[in-house]
């Protein structure tokens, strides 16, 4: 669901069309219909696709270790404008929701960078 609500506000930052709160919350709980169902009946350990003659293990979340959270961060980057966005989340070992944050940046110069201020942001909000 946060990732929703981040993605339709990138959006308005960039100037595509406010997705109203009801599509949203819809999307989000069909999502998790899906993530749920699809996760049902997990594999044992690997994957094989029909075209794929080698098993590929299968990687997900892995908690922290005892006392530590986990920090997972993203950013986006419109060169055209020199403009960034930044989010971040916060999971303690349960994978439980600590806090999360999200920003726009105004004239930055390169993916790289925004990428990098969004695992500053994210550490510096760990810290406070």
């Amino acid at each position: 669901m946060t990732w929703l609500w981040w993605k339709n506000r990138c959006g308005i930052v960039f100037g595509k069309r406010q997705q109203p709160l009801e599509d949203i919350v819809r999307k989000g709980m069909q999502l998790a219909k899906d993530y749920a169902e699809a996760n049902a009946h997990p594999p044992s350990g690997s994957r094989t696709g029909d075209n794929s003659a080698a098993e590929v293990p299968i990687t997900g979340w892995q908690p922290p270790r005892n006392g530590r959270y986990k920090l997972n961060s993203d950013a986006a980057f419109y060169k055209e404008s020199s403009r960034g966005s930044i989010g971040a989340i916060v999971r303690d070992k349960e994978g439980v929701f600590m806090g999360a944050l999200f920003r726009s940046l105004p004239f930055v110069s390169q993916v790289l960078v925004v990428e990098a201020m969004a695992l500053r942001e994210g550490i510096g909000a760990i810290m406070r």
